[in-house]
């Protein structure tokens, strides 16, 4: 994930004069984020301007917060801590799906294969990729979506990392993951509003279920879970209303660009992996089943949320980083399954362990999916970003003579 921005100094080391590798969607907005709280502004009023530093912000700064003061924590300038967020939570991240797969599964290739696959090879979802990179070639214009900060590398963090803690509070049945659990809940409202409604959502589907199945003291300890995470959210409540009472919030929703419908959106991939899930996932753990059944019914609430808001809420943040990712999972654990299960049953292969091997090729194919998407990407890239290294005299002169702010 990090070895373009590692590789392009060492690549052209002669004419590398600094300039950042800017060519993800919104890669230049979310670095002035980040620096802007390196500027001693976390409030993320406006980073831009030197005006309105103490109004309301009105995106969520928690995520540029953390990745700024973990390399002021190591002395590191942008480039480097932008460099040390890529390895450090593509490896957390990777940590968190292993974890969430592997208690499901049981099966440590299986988790394997399913976070190598969701880091690196998510792109295959999408129609017409397979047959694009088969043929050795990806779109040009855009790095694996982990490359990108602040989201989706620290928002996937925060959304496995629930699904994670919050299963093991409903396993375990014990307090202190239930605990976990609310925190983070409750600081995905700093990091991401399509981390925080997504998963009220699935704790909403969730919660449908249990009372379905009278199941009245789960239902109590879920509902103490969000009310948890509602109590943490109150400063960012309190900041919305800040928002909304600001004067400049007409122009500002205006640039947020809203479309006004009440029109459902299903899609493909949401539906067809939906009846997957119901035909071929496993049925034999019943609380692992409506887990999984309350986390494919959360896409369609978020999705048609504005049958009652009537405003779409761009849900094609929930498709590419949510649902997405839920797919290439929620794959790889029934392909290996039935697998399996159809080589116990049929008796094939009896010394050849079907499912190790397939999980051992979809690592292959990732790995190789993963190489030529950073591949294509640095090599569309790299003109352009040669050409941005002629602004580094202005930018050396700037940090140099300009005054602060």
């Amino acid at each position: 994930m990090a070895f373009p921005q590692f590789y392009f100094p060492y690549d052209h080391a002669d004419t590398y004069k600094g300039i950042y590798i800017t060519m993800t969607d919104n890669d230049t907005g979310y670095l002035a984020r980040i620096q802007e709280v390196r500027d001693g502004h976390p409030g993320l009023g406006n980073p831009i301007s030197k005006y309105g530093k103490e109004d309301p912000y009105t995106q969520s700064p928690l995520g540029e917060i953390i990745i700024a003061y973990l390399g002021k924590m190591f002395f590191l300038d942008l480039n480097s801590t932008i460099l040390l967020a890529r390895f450090l939570f593509t490896f957390l991240v990777f940590l968190a799906v292993y974890g969430l797969v592997f208690l499901f599964s049981r099966q440590k290739i299986t988790a394997v294969a399913a976070a190598t696959a969701l880091c690196l090879a998510k792109p295959l979802i999408s129609r017409g990729a397979l047959i694009t990179l088969w043929k050795g070639i990806s779109d040009p214009t855009i790095f694996l979506d982990l490359y990108r900060p602040v989201q989706p590398m620290v928002s996937s963090l925060f959304f496995f990392s629930f699904l994670l803690f919050f299963w093991l509070f409903l396993e375990k049945r014990r307090w202190v993951f239930g605990i976990i659990s609310a925190l983070i809940l409750g600081l995905s409202f700093y990091i991401y509003p399509y981390t925080w409604s997504f998963l009220y959502a699935f704790l909403g589907a969730f919660c449908l279920v249990l009372i379905f199945q009278r199941r009245w003291f789960d239902l109590k300890r879920i509902i103490l879970l969000t009310l948890g995470g509602v109590f943490i959210a109150i400063p960012y409540l309190l900041n919305v209303y800040r928002s909304i009472s600001n004067p400049n919030f007409i122009d500002v929703t205006r640039r947020f660009g809203l479309i006004e419908t009440h029109q459902p959106i299903l899609g493909f991939l949401v539906p067809s992996l939906f009846i997957i899930f119901l035909i071929f996932f496993p049925k034999k753990s019943r609380e692992r089943f409506i887990f999984c059944l309350a986390l494919l019914l959360a896409p369609f609430i978020v999705l048609n949320q504005q049958l009652i808001t009537g405003k779409d809420f761009h849900s094609g943040h929930y498709h590419w980083f949510y649902h997405q990712p839920l797919a290439v999972i929620f794959l790889v654990i029934i392909v290996l399954y039935q697998t399996g299960f159809w080589q116990g049953k049929l008796r094939l292969f009896k010394n050849i362990n079907l499912s190790k091997i397939l999980a051992c090729l979809i690592i292959g194919a990732s790995l190789y999916t993963g190489i030529v998407i950073q591949a294509a990407s640095y090599k569309a890239s790299e003109s352009r970003i040669l050409y941005d290294q002629r602004y580094s005299p202005i930018v050396q002169w700037f940090n140099a003579h300009a005054q602060k702010e």
